[in-house]
């Protein structure tokens, strides 16, 4: 089964946190944005960190991404997120991403599938960390898949169309690299080998998971308190903070308020200087 055909910059989810400054390509016109949270993102759009940035997202099938420093990704397709015959594809170009998938799918119908140079990843609920690593000086690109929980499908990179190619399975503790070799548009690749998988003690997955995992608290919003455009000042942080106790429903929907502004402010290339911004947190499940 081919991936359906992707509409144009259709909304694929949203960044739930930030650290440092990573920023975004547009699809719909090449512009270079900063990240910050709440910020759409559509299909095709490039999210991008520098080593001293990362940035959680969260996508329409509650599907949960951390992307750490040094690392670039895009997402061509996701359709029908509420579907257990739902279609997503990401692709990572460079770096480590943790992808937590939180909705079933259906094995015959349904695909969610991240592509790198090296291996093509067929996914089910699963928790996982794909790493991409630069071309060596002899041109060969690898990728290394470690499974926290659940199960991936992985196929070698001549395969990334063809879900029906022949996969190696990787389960919860396990742990491939792939390597390929690029030359010109050409990808040589050895067949995978199921004597290369590696089995990870407990303290091995948990270190791995730890260091691809962001913060578990939410960046719901930020609010200007100095005197930006669309400034809330300090009293209205702390109003935010006392609610959430007494009326988390309320306290949030002020915070969105505020994270509205903050975004329409953001995007303003008159006003860049985010120095002036704070946050406010809410534990967010991973």
């Amino acid at each position: 089964m081919l991936f359906m055909r992707a509409p144009a910059f259709a909304a694929v989810g949203q960044v739930l946190s930030v650290k440092g400054l990573p920023s975004i390509v547009l699809k719909s016109d090449a512009s270079r944005l900063g990240l910050g949270p709440g910020f759409p993102l559509n299909s095709g759009d490039q999210v991008a960190t520098d080593e001293q940035s990362a940035a959680k997202l969260h996508l329409i099938d509650e599907t949960i991404l951390d992307v750490s420093a040094s690392s670039s990704l895009f997402i061509p397709l996701l359709i029908a997120p509420d579907s257990r015959e739902r279609q997503v594809l990401i692709q990572v170009e460079r770096g480590k991403v943790r992808a937590k998938v939180n909705r079933e799918l259906e094995r015959s119908k349904g695909r969610f599938e991240i592509h790198t140079a090296a291996a093509a990843m067929g996914v089910e609920g699963t928790d996982f960390v794909v790493e991409v690593f630069p071309a060596d000086g002899d041109g060969v690109v690898r990728t290394s898949v470690t499974v926290i929980e659940g199960q991936v499908a992985l196929r070698q990179a001549k395969d990334r169309d063809n879900p029906d190619g022949v996969k190696l399975i990787l389960t919860a503790g396990m742990s491939y690299t792939a390597a390929a070799k690029i030359v010109g548009e050409a990808v040589e690749q050895d067949a995978f080998r199921s004597e290369d998988v590696k089995k990870l003690e407990q303290s091995a997955i948990d270190s791995v998971a730890r260091a691809a995992r962001l913060t578990n608290e939410t960046f719901l919003q930020a609010i200007s308190v100095g005197n930006g455009p669309g400034g809330f000042g300090l009293s209205t942080i702390q109003a935010v903070n006392r609610n959430l106790s007494k009326d988390p429903v309320g306290a949030i929907r002020q915070a969105k308020t505020g994270e509205a502004l903050f975004r329409k402010n953001f995007r303003d290339d008159q006003f860049n200087d985010r120095s002036n911004f704070v946050n406010v947190t809410i534990g967010f499940p991973q």
